[in-house]
């Protein structure tokens, strides 16, 4: 078996399906490599496909081995703090939180990702690091709200209406 040639543990369609449902984009175009490798309408060279999905030749060859070695689960992404883990909060509990956060903290001010997490702490029952309440808050939508700074030299509403009344409209200069 030559290099180039892949096991056919999946048709054409399930490669295609398994691109379609890929959890990372890493994933993904190792997929991809595949569809094209399995193609046989479109018989491609290892160059070719590099070119395509924009990797290296060796990137292909090792995209090769590792689905003949591993079949199906082969190209799946197995860098570590990508297990696809389930969440920290269920959906009750994410609801829980999105309706806390509607709300005001208790100190008053705006919610942080440090308030988040340690809501998170008294819910789940164990420390919780303050990345997760970041995560937990873009992962609701929530961005960070703040005023408009205002320059310190900026004139009060009554100089600003003063000004107003002194300065004729363009048309009329």
């Amino acid at each position: 078996m030559k290099a180039t040639e892949i096991i056919p543990h999946l048709t054409l369609e399930e490669l295609r399906e398994r691109f379609k449902t890929a959890a990372t984009h890493d994933e993904r175009t190792r997929w991809q490599a595949l569809i094209l490798l399995s193609d046989p309408t479109h018989p491609r060279s290892r160059k070719e496909i590099a070119h395509i999905v924009q990797r290296t030749p060796n990137w292909v060859g090792r995209t090769i081995k590792r689905y003949n070695a591993g079949g199906p689960d082969g190209p799946k992404d197995r860098r570590k703090g990508r297990s696809q883990r389930p969440l920290l909060l269920d959906e009750v509990q994410r609801q829980a939180l999105d309706l806390r956060l509607q709300h005001p903290p208790d100190d008053g001010g705006r919610w942080t990702s440090r308030q988040v997490a340690a809501w998170i702490e008294e819910v789940v029952g164990h420390p919780v690091n303050i990345v997760t309440g970041w995560n937990y808050l873009r992962r609701l939508q929530y961005t960070v709200q703040l005023p408009r700074p205002q320059h310190p030299q900026a004139a009060s509403p009554v100089e600003q209406e003063a000004y107003k009344k002194k300065s004729a409209p363009l048309s009329k200069r």
